[in-house]
């Protein structure tokens, strides 16, 4: 892991600052944790995962789990085994804005598991991988659309997704 934060609900991180911070090639994932009322400013995590830990439980880019009130903004999550970030079990109250997700496993942005009340706006969210062991019907391929209840969306642009791509450019073997 990168960069970690807070392990559990009773050992949250708090009005933590992160800015102008990268978290590449790291084995399992570039930011995860537990953090409220906090912001991540201009960060950049991009080729995690480089080790292929199971991409529906715990890698790519950042994923925040009992995290709310935070804001993310200009975040730069790209080419990560994974979704580019990834919010989780009574996630609330986040805010994304104004990121770039280019070419994650799975999601550009991926809500889950109890995560309500969310604002996600003015995003880009292009080349989305679809690696071929999820379902085509299987959540959260991009954003969440068709819009997951009690979440907001608003002027994200989502383009040019590829179900079926094995490989994301430049990880190592």
């Amino acid at each position: 892991i990168g960069f970690q934060m807070g392990a559990d609900r009773t050992n949250a991180g708090s009005g933590h600052f992160v800015e102008h911070s990268v978290a590449q090639y790291n084995g399992q994932i570039g930011f995860e944790g537990v953090c409220n009322d906090c912001y991540f400013i201009d960060n950049t995590v991009r080729y995690n995962n480089a080790r292929g830990y199971d991409i529906g439980w715990e890698a790519g880019g950042m994923k925040l789990v009992f995290s709310s009130r935070n804001l993310v903004r200009r975040l730069r999550a790209e080419g990560n085994r994974g979704p580019g970030l990834w919010f989780d079990t009574d996630a609330s109250d986040n805010v994304v804005e104004g990121s770039y997700f280019l070419g994650n496993w799975f999601a550009g942005v991926f809500l889950e598991l109890n995560a309500q009340h969310n604002l996600v706006q003015h995003n880009v969210v292009p080349l989305t991988v679809r690696p071929s062991v999820f379902p085509p019907d299987a959540p959260g391929s991009r954003l969440p659309l068709p819009p997951v209840p009690n979440h907001t969306p608003v002027r994200n642009t989502i383009v040019n997704h590829d179900r079926n791509r094995l490989s994301t450019p430049h990880l190592p073997p």
